[in-house]
């Protein structure tokens, strides 16, 4: 329990925009993966986590969502990424679309590029 705390908190600090370059905590990113990386049961939990910070209002928390979203896949293998094809995909997807205007240009922008770049690397 106290991991899933912890894991639901660092997502939070990796996601919110700090100092001068409103990127996330980059340690906070760093702790995801070795949570993950020791607790692989919590992998739905982070995908929850994750795409909770997706449908912020605020777009920079967006866009480091979906930055931190790719870092996850990229470093936690095929369960990881299965959980984010069929709980995260189709609101990526929507971001993606201009005519639903369910974000702003910015992480409309990187959501099509996201789209394209797993199509590349997991195939689709």
């Amino acid at each position: 329990m106290a991991e899933l705390q912890k894991l639901k908190a660092s997502v939070y600090r990796a996601t919110e925009p700090s100092g001068s370059d409103g990127e996330g905590d980059p340690t906070a990113m760093v702790e995801i993966n070795i949570i993950l990386q020791e607790h692989p049961n919590l992998m739905v939990e982070a995908v929850k986590a994750i795409k909770v910070r997706c449908k912020d209002k605020n777009e920079s928390v967006q866009v480091i969502a979906l930055d931190l979203l790719d870092q996850c896949m990229q470093s936690n293998g095929i369960q990881l990424q299965m959980h984010v094809m069929k709980k995260v995909l189709p609101r990526v997807l929507k971001f993606a679309n201009p005519s639903k205007r369910e974000c702003g240009r910015l992480c409309e922008q990187k959501s099509a590029a996201l789209i394209k770049s797993w199509a590349t690397l997991y195939g689709g």
